[in-house]
């Protein structure tokens, strides 16, 4: 009987001991008093909302018109304007420009260097032997190209020029009627010896600027 007795309390100390780490129970049981963290751990990936992409550049088209002329002037810089009937492009040489001008089918033809002064002014022309002649306003706003010596503005980055507008081809020509300097690629204020000035020195002056500011654009 006595052992009977004593298994019972044994027993009942027992089932009183594991009653407290029971998870029902008001006791206290460890850290978080024995519940789990439910706070949202932070995102693996930035979300920050980011800024849209800036609107796509509508692609401009290519633009070809005639030129009378074309004047150089080193002595403000880099400067090239050219001009046709009604038509006119400049190209300023500025720290923050973009454009840049080539000069293309020079050497398919001859050119012969002759040296003036305008106005107590020295310059020397280059007159290309394949240049356009047009017989009409609308001849030399519709040029032939083909082996045409020309000057190409364009861009490197592929962007537009100007707004709509993604590259330029200007074919030299001469036109009917006696127009001064028609024909003609002049360069102004040169500080070196005239006299060694070549066809090569034309292109590389051209070429060696890979950045102009689109100065002015009318008429095309």
């Amino acid at each position: 009987m006595k052992r009977t007795l004593l298994m019972i309390c044994t027993l009942a100390g027992l089932f009183f001991a594991c009653s407290k780490g029971n998870p029902g129970s008001s006791d206290p049981v460890g850290p978080g008093n024995g519940t789990h963290d439910t706070t949202p751990a932070p995102p693996k990936h930035d979300t920050t909302p980011k800024p849209p992409p800036p609107p796509t550049e509508t692609p401009g088209v290519t633009k070809i018109s005639g030129t009378l002329s074309w004047d150089v002037d080193l002595y403000r810089g880099f400067i090239m304007v050219g001009g046709g009937i009604g038509t006119s492009i400049e190209l300023v040489d500025y720290d923050t420009a973009y454009c840049s001008a080539e000069l293309i089918n020079a050497y398919k033809g001859t050119c012969t260097i002759k040296y003036y002064t305008l106005n107590g002014d020295t310059g020397v022309s280059f007159i290309f032997s394949n240049q356009d002649y047009w017989t009409s306003e609308a001849a030399c706003d519709h040029p032939d190209t083909a082996g045409i010596v020309q000057i190409h503005v364009y861009r490197k980055d592929g962007k537009n020029i100007w707004p709509g507008v993604k590259d330029v081809y200007m074919p030299m020509g001469r036109a009917s009627g006696n127009v001064v300097g028609q024909g003609e690629m002049s360069i102004t204020d040169y500080t070196g010896v005239w006299a060694k000035l070549t066809l090569d020195s034309l292109a590389a002056i051209v070429s060696r600027r890979s950045k102009l500011t689109l100065q002015d654009f009318s008429g095309f």
